[in-house]
């Protein structure tokens, strides 16, 4: 006699690893992109978390290279140098935030980060604008030379990640039996795309 109630699905084995999903690349055939569209649907209703592989043509080797180089320089300048950046002096938020600043639970977080998005003007803001408005601002950098092509090398990380998103809510809403471009008039034509960098320092016994 069978616990399950009815129309209930049928359990599923636990898994092992989160799965890997091969982005079809660009310009490649409609077939391909239902295929993976079918394998992204599945994988989002029984794991809902997966790495993705296949993302050279939007975010280059390069580019996360020297992404990665410039995350190291940065965290690396002399305390006072990021303390300068202090996210306390953005009303958007962006800016450094100092090792153990944030709680999670109730606990500090043991990471400092740095955060930024898409550059805006700082404007007086409406009394019927909705919260996320304040998100909307201009970053803090650091001084070229205390952190040479940090902007640069962390801003074209951001905007090729952002195609790569791009690329895969399109997919999704085809997973979901849905247009291609079901959700591009969520974001509009500037999305607010925010970033962060963050660094976890070796846990000390």
């Amino acid at each position: 006699m069978s616990s399950e109630s009815p129309g209930a699905s049928p359990a599923r084995p636990a898994f092992s690893s989160l799965p890997v999903l091969t982005l079809p690349p660009p310009g490649c055939s409609r077939a391909a992109e239902a295929a993976f569209a079918a394998e992204l649907r599945e994988v989002c209703h029984t794991v809902g978390f997966f790495y993705v592989a296949g993302i050279d043509a939007f975010v280059s080797p390069t580019t996360r290279r020297d992404a990665l180089a410039a995350a190291t320089r940065f965290f690396a300048m002399p305390q006072e140098k990021k303390d300068a950046m202090d996210y306390r002096n953005s009303p958007a938020f962006r800016g450094y935030v100092r090792l153990g600043a944030e709680n999670t639970a109730g606990l500090p977080d043991l990471r400092e980060q740095v955060e930024f998005g898409v550059e805006a003007e700082t404007r007086p803001m409406a009394t019927d604008a909705p919260p996320y408005a304040r998100l909307r601002g201009p970053n803090q950098w650091p001084n070229e030379i205390d952190c040479p092509r940090f902007r640069d090398d962390a801003s074209r990380f951001s905007d090729e990640a952002r195609a790569l998103s791009t690329r895969l809510t399109r997919l999704l809403a085809l997973s979901l039996d849905l247009p291609a471009d079901a959700f591009d008039g969520v974001f509009g034509d500037a999305p607010n795309v925010q970033m962060k960098i963050a660094r976890y320092p070796p846990r000390m016994t």
